[in-house]
């Protein structure tokens, strides 16, 4: 514990890290009342479900807010979380391993393997993937389901399944790929279809009948259980739409993937294969030299007929779910199976960095690696070799931490109380006792990366109690403008097409700005939907259209009564008529050639809010040089007005 923790360090760095400890204080301020929503956190303002756009913590937040209950500061209240995390990942898997029947010391050495591995240690500044210890829970309640058929053991399987969901959607999803795996493997090693025939006619139809009930049961109550997580990821998938196979595929592991170990003590200098990889950080993915050489061992120890027929098909089960789980994600030569799983998989479009898959492909190995020395150990004892036991045992420990022990990078707990600190006297200082300035926008950086200075203004603004359009996560929402999110130039222009877009959500008034003082805007714009790019910002603010059908949403704008007219220009690369239609207005078709914009007016009658202006366009559209999309026509010059009664709009 100590290689991955000092009292004076906050484990990772100031990007990730610090937003982990954003959302769990933001959990805490939930459960004690002081914000209002869960799910839409005050960063990003005003957008709604941000929480959704990362992970949640939904799973650990209770340990986290427990120490803030008993006084701990936000950092020192994540330092104990983290900690925590670690310790139970320790010893739940302890505790199962001793259950089913390890050798104390093979115990100890696989624990060791899945908590500490190097996988780990080169994910150190994502610490939402901590969290593991249901892990090893679910592994054997199916062993345990296989083996009995009961459905006691099915409820305890998907309640590790859930609750492992709950605590990280990455290692959730992974489990499931590893559990169903190792579920069928395990059933065909032990040809257990032969158990349910003779269980049905033993005990007859209707106490077969009765155990189907009882698994469909088990399976919709787990559904129903993920119900409240999977709707606010369901509704941003909608809005931002699933990730494209070209952002997933740089995140899917290579063979350089698996002997890339830059933060190994041991391994390091040696094995650095995966630099030359598109985020080589996320590619680090060396097991160690024992947990590979597990695999060989166990086959010859089978082989040799040393281990009986029950751990033959636990372990060999194993390693079935790790092979599938490596060569269902593994890369080559721009082909991978998981193609199949991100195209038809349901939840599988949000999941980008695939690479992290061996956060739990670990666990099989260190369990085999478990098994081998804990037979081994009880094999010296029955040959009368017990006396060298301690001595075997301890050399074997030193050979696992030796094998998995990694540089752990962290950033001082003091230089990031003293960030938010100075971020807070600036702030007070700009709002000078003015209760109205509620809204915070800092666009101010002083050269430093653009994630350090949005995440200061997120949690000096959650101290304070402000809503923050700053932000950071996986995902910006849909429309804000990717100079805002990596903080480019002054970006006035940008943050007046935000509030356009959210009419009434802030003014020049209730805005409390760090850096370039930007006038707000008062009218509105539509925000692109389903079937648009995000917006573009150059000359003029467009936005391109990346799919024949599109749409734009025109925002509900508070206290607006009148007729609006919302107009803009139409483009193409590529000859083709577009056919456009207002919620109540008859469909215009607009035709189009390259270098001709055609200005475009939709009058929408009061009472529309949330109304769609559709786009529909059967030429196909043109990938232009130098152009990953495809592209369509473009929008251009978005512009809205109210008219009033009497006014033309003209």
């Amino acid at each position: 514990m100590a290689l991955f923790f000092r009292a004076d360090q906050i484990v990772g760095d100031l990007g990730d890290s610090r937003f982990n400890m954003y959302v769990l204080e933001h959990g805490y301020r939930w459960l004690t009342g002081l914000d209002k929503s869960f799910w839409s956190a005050p960063f990003f303002y005003p957008a709604a479900n941000v929480i959704a756009y990362s992970d949640n913590h939904l799973g650990s937040l209770l340990f986290y807010s427990a120490f803030r209950l008993l006084g701990q500061g936000r950092e020192t209240a994540f330092q104990l979380w983290a900690v925590t995390i670690f310790t139970l990942n320790y010893f739940v898997t302890w505790i199962v391993l001793r259950k089913q029947k390890f050798h104390p010391v093979g115990a100890i050495a696989a624990t060791y393997i899945f908590t500490f591995p190097l996988v780990m240690a080169a994910q150190n500044t994502h610490i939402q993937l901590a969290p593991r210890f249901m892990v090893p829970v679910a592994f054997w309640m199916a062993l345990r389901f296989v083996e009995e058929g009961e459905g006691k053991y099915l409820r305890r399987l998907l309640l590790a399944c859930a609750y492992q969901i709950y605590l990280g959607i990455y290692i959730g999803y992974f489990l499931i790929l590893s559990i169903g795996s190792f579920f069928v493997f395990l059933l065909l090693f032990r040809k257990r279809w032969n158990s349910v025939r003779d269980f049905f006619q033993s005990r007859g139809p209707r106490a077969t009948f009765r155990r189907g009930v009882d698994y469909t049961i088990s399976y919709f109550c787990f559904l129903l259980v993920l119900l409240p997580l999977a709707m606010p990821y369901y509704q941003t998938q909608l809005e931002m739409g699933r990730r494209s196979w070209d952002d997933i595929t740089p995140m899917l592991p290579r063979w350089q993937s698996y002997v890339h170990a830059p933060a190994s003590f041991l391994w390091g200098s040696m094995l650095h294969l995966g630099e030359s990889l598109p985020a080589a950080n996320e590619h680090a993915l060396f097991l160690g030299v024992l947990p590979c050489a597990a695999i060989l061992i166990f086959a010859y120890v089978c082989w040799a007929e040393r281990l009986n027929a029950q751990e033959v098909s636990i372990g060999f089960a194993m390693i079935c779910a790790f092979l599938f789980l490596t060569v269902v994600t593994f890369y080559s030569s721009g082909f991978s199976l998981y193609w199949y799983l991100w195209k038809f998989l349901p939840g599988a479009g949000g999941i980008r960095a695939v690479t992290r898959c061996m956060l739990v492909g670990i666990y099989p190995l260190a369990f085999v690696f478990g098994t081998l020395l804990s037979f081994l150990l009880k094999n010296r004892i029955r040959t009368g070799r017990g006396w060298s036991n301690q001595f075997v045992g301890l050399a074997i420990l030193a050979l696992a931490v030796a094998d998995q022990v990694g540089r752990v990078g962290s950033v001082s707990k003091r230089e990031c109380e003293r960030r938010i600190a100075e971020m807070q006297a600036a702030i007070l200082r700009i709002q000078n006792h003015d209760d109205r300035r509620k809204v915070l926008w800092v666009s101010e950086r002083n050269g430093e990366p653009y994630f350090i200075k949005q995440l200061d203004a997120m949690l000096a603004g959650q101290d304070l109690g402000l809503s923050v359009i700053n932000g950071f996560s996986g995902l910006p929402p849909s429309g804000y403008p990717p100079e805002m999110f990596i903080l480019a130039g002054d970006c006035c222009a940008e943050l007046g097409f935000w509030v356009r877009t959210h009419p009434g959500a802030f003014a020049n008034d209730s805005l409390l700005e760090i850096g370039p003082n930007c006038e707000v805007p008062r009218d509105f714009l539509p925000i692109p939907g389903k079937g648009f790019s995000r917006i573009e910002f150059g000359r003029f603010a467009h936005v391109w259209a990346v799919d024949r059908l599109a749409e734009l949403q025109l925002p509900e704008n508070p206290g607006q009564q009148d007729e609006r007219v919302v107009s803009f220009d139409l483009a193409t690369w590529k000859s083709r008529s577009v056919r456009v239609a207002g919620p109540d207005e008859p469909e215009q078709t607009v035709h189009l050639v390259p270098g001709s914009p055609q200005h475009v007016e939709i009058r929408i009658p009061p009472g529309n809010a949330n109304a769609v202006i559709k786009f529909q366009t059967d030429v196909k559209g043109k990938k232009p040089p130098g152009e990953d999309r495809t592209l369509f026509f473009d929008v251009e010059n978005l512009a809205e007005k109210a008219i009033r009664p009497g006014e033309s709009d003209r």
